[in-house]
Formats: C-alpha cells, structure tokens, sequence
C-alpha cells in the first residue's frame, strides 16, 4: 500500500484547520507520528497552528519548544498569537520579546497578536511600546488588522477614544469591519452622538453595514433616545434583510422601549412578537422595557413567566438557584 508523503499529510492537516474539523487534524497527527517521517517547518508551524484553534496551547507549546533552532518567523508569530488567542497574555508577551532576542522581525501577524494580549489595564503600556514599533515598521499603513487591533488597545486597555479615532482617521485603508468596530466602541463608552455620527459618514462610503454595525448604532440612538433617527434605522434594517436577526431585533426592542411616548410600548412590543427566534438577551430587553417603562409592571411578570417556562426555563433556573 502506497504511504502518504509529507506533501499530502501537510495539505490534509491545512485543509483540517481551515474546515476546522480539529479532531480529524489531531488524527492527521497521529498518522503522521507513525509514518515516522521527518517533519519539516511547513508542517511543525500548521500543527502549532491546529492545537493553537482547539485551545490546546500546552500541546502547541510542546511542537514549537521541540523545534529549537528551526523556529521560523511563521514559527514564533505563531506562536505568540496561540498564546494571545488563548488567554496567555503573560506569556505571549514575554515570547515577543524572545523572538526579538533570537533575531527576528516581527511580521503583521506577530504585531497583531502581541497587542491582542496587551489590550488590558496592566499591559497597556506595553502595547503603547509597540505602537511605536508598528509605526516603524510600516505596517500600520498596510495591514488592517493591526490597525483594528490598535483601536481595540486604545479603547479597551486604555480606555482612550481620542488615540482610538486617531488610529481610525489614520488608517489608509477601512474595510465593514474597521468602521463597524469604531462605531461599536464609541456606543459601547457611551459616547453615542459619535457614534451615530460616525455610522452617517459610513453611510456616505462604498460599505454597506452589517448587522453588527446597525445593532450598535440604534443602541447609540437609544442612548439619545432619538425616536426619529430610531424609525430611519428601523426602516434600513428593513431594507437590508436584517428585521429577523437577533441582535438587530434586541437592539430595536430597547430603542423603541427608550423612546416610547405617553407611556406607550406598541412600536417595541411588536418587534419582539415579530422576531422568529429569541434568545436570553431578547426576552430581557422587553421585560426591562416594560418596567422601565412604567405601568407595565403585569406585561413584565406575564412575559418573565413565559420565558421561564420555554427553552430558556432551566437556564434561567440555575440563576435563581445560586
């Protein structure tokens, strides 16, 4: 019977982490410890890269230790960007500064990963050190990524939305998900005027936003409780095909809620029934907004009953008891 080569061993397990089918890569693995092949640095860096996405980062550890010398760049950004997507902050940092130690560059990957793991209080300094590094380097003005994972420094580490929209304004290039993730921070710091303004400016630019995009803006316009600028955002979900979207849809319900006139809850009432699907976060926007809104309180309690005895009846069970 004819063996596999490392070619097709090395396709497999790719084609594993891009189907994210984990346990058939880990199988690819065990194959590969049998066949007693010689593994070469394309193969080594796609097994950090498997274990990595499984949230296996001991294992991940392991390969890239064994390999000593024969680290590569791919190596080391992978590395540190398994360490950053699994919680290793510490450590990924720590081995950002290894792989400078050791001679290397780093790469786009490298610089996004290591200000991923310092998007905290406690390493933000770091990551302002790196900021300076990137702006060296030339990237910031060639990779998205790195610009997005910027903001994301600024206003979660810092909690600095000016440095933010700077990053922003300096970007050469934006893409959906660049402004949708200005737009969303700016809501989220309760900055909601800016917010919406910059979701105007959007609106003006070749992207068309997403559900994420139109979610964060009408939670800005309940913030302002802005019923007009409500009913015009109401009417481009529509427009958009994103009436049933979950998100969307406890976004509009809180908007509504917010904005309601002489007490009345019609407009957010009927965007819940509407909804095809609800989740935890659905049924909580309209029981606050009933309370909320005064004189609601028997709607509140019915609806609270409802979803305790749906499929949301035992989650809800478990909160009670602890």
């Amino acid at each position: 019977m004819t063996q596999p080569d490392l070619v097709s061993y090395s396709l497999v397990l790719k084609s594993c982490i891009r189907s994210f089918n984990f346990d058939r890569g880990k199988l690819v693995h065990s194959l590969l410890i049998e066949s007693g092949l010689k593994l070469d640095n394309v193969v080594k860096n796609s097994l950090i890269s498997l274990y990595s996405k499984c949230g296996d980062w001991e294992t991940a550890n392991l390969i890239f230790e064994a390999m000593e010398k024969d680290r590569d760049l791919v190596s080391w950004s992978a590395m540190i960007s398994c360490f950053a997507n699994n919680h290793r902050k510490f450590e990924a940092i720590t081995l950002f500064y290894d792989m400078l130690e050791s001679g290397h560059y780093p790469n786009e990957f490298c610089f996004t990963a290591v200000i991923r793991a310092c998007r905290d209080y406690d390493n933000a300094w770091i990551g302002r050190v790196v900021f300076g590094s990137v702006l060296k380097s030339g990237y910031f003005e060639s990779n998205l990524c790195v610009g997005c994972e910027l903001i994301e420094l600024f206003t979660k580490g810092m909690g600095d939305l000016d440095s933010a929209r700077k990053v922003f304004d300096r970007m050469p290039e934006r893409n959906a998900v660049s402004w949708t993730l200005m737009i969303t921070r700016y809501a989220q710091c309760g900055l909601a005027k800016d917010a919406v303004d910059l979701f105007l400016e959007m609106e003006l630019s070749e992207f068309v936003p997403d559900s994420f995009t139109l979610s964060s803006v009408i939670s800005a316009c309940a913030e302002l409780e802005s019923f007009q600028l409500g009913q015009q955002l109401h009417s481009r979900v529509i427009r958009s095909g994103l009436a049933l979207d979950v998100c969307v849809g406890c976004s509009m319900v809180d908007m509504y809620a917010k904005c309601a006139t002489g007490g009345s809850f019609d407009e957010s009432r009927k965007v819940f029934d509407r909804m095809p699907n609800h989740n935890v976060m659905s049924w909580t926007a309209i029981i606050t907004g009933y309370v909320q809104c005064g004189g609601h309180d028997y709607e509140a309690i019915y609806l609270f009953c409802e979803m305790i005895h749906g499929p949301f009846g035992q989650i809800i069970s478990l909160f009670l008891v602890y």
